[in-house]
């Protein structure tokens, strides 16, 4: 006679394993990297940097990646190979980063332009409002011929963006896709109602099984001869055609930013790297 032992406290398990993953993904919140995936890279491929000023930027970027988690990439050029300074920017970052998180600043002296580019969870601080104010700083001090001074900003108010957290329903929206994702985080009271919710289904489905089985504590042996079944049939598919339609979906275009700011939208595009960067950059 084959015999099902079915223990009540390992049911009691399962039904915290229950709990513990509707809790996780009730809160639907992206994960962080930790400081040990991420990188900081100083590439003054232009030399536009004196050994101090390179240091010294190095040293702002490891403090925004210790506390972040981020990837910070910090970069000149002089020779962009025909390439835009977006896409540039965005090699650096595909270049010495392996994680997903981060921001890669850029000067750009063949596309005269500066550039920053965003990589995940790094979009959610850094939405389009907060890029266009970190490059009209930026901006002041490189057409002032002040390269260093234009990145130290670029890093410095990335770090605090980070410092003031994420927004209030921060939303990144792909331009390539159409997707849009919002980043929404749960109060006390939301995290309460969801968690007293999961207990009660949980102890339904305890109360359920003990019900059904008049489980004690202890082990119950359930015969499985006795009450259990099985129908076995014969099905045979036969396959005569096939008919595929296809229908071209056209791509939205990006929702309008609210006037005045507030809007907290990131627009990202799909980059090189199997990436989605968002950004932006100002010639000078």
């Amino acid at each position: 006679m084959v015999r099902e032992c079915i223990s009540l406290k390992r049911i009691i398990c399962q039904i915290g394993v229950f709990l513990l993953v509707f809790l996780a993904g009730a809160g639907n919140i992206p994960a962080e990297e930790t400081s040990e995936d991420a990188a900081v890279t100083v590439a003054d491929d232009a030399g536009l940097l004196m050994e101090e000023e390179a240091d010294w930027l190095k040293s702002t970027a490891e403090e925004l990646s210790q506390k972040s988690g981020w990837n910070v990439v910090v970069a000149t050029c002089d020779d962009a190979g025909g390439k835009s300074a977006q896409t540039v920017c965005e090699d650096y970052f595909n270049e010495y980063t392996a994680g997903n998180n981060g921001i890669s600043c850029l000067v750009d002296m063949d596309n005269r332009e500066i550039y920053i580019a965003t990589a995940g969870m790094a979009q959610y601080y850094l939405n389009d409002d907060t890029v266009d104010y970190i490059l009209d700083e930026a901006y002041e001090a490189v057409s002032e011929e002040d390269y260093a001074q234009c990145l130290y900003l670029m890093v410095l108010r990335s770090s605090e963006a980070y410092d003031d957290g994420i927004p209030d329903n921060a939303t990144i929206y792909n331009v390539d896709t159409g997707e849009t994702t919002v980043y929404r985080k749960l109060t006390f009271w939301e995290f309460l109602t969801t968690f007293l919710l999961a207990l009660i289904v949980g102890g339904t489905i305890y109360g359920v099984i003990k019900a059904k089985y008049h489980l004690k504590w202890g082990t119950y042996e359930y015969d499985f001869h006795k009450s259990g079944s099985i129908d076995l049939k014969t099905k045979e598919d036969r396959f005569v055609n096939q008919v595929v339609t296809h229908r071209k979906i056209p791509k939205e275009t990006p929702p309008p930013a609210s006037s005045g700011g507030g809007s907290n939208q990131t627009t990202v595009h799909n980059g090189s790297g199997g990436r989605s960067f968002g950004g932006g950059g100002r010639k000078f």
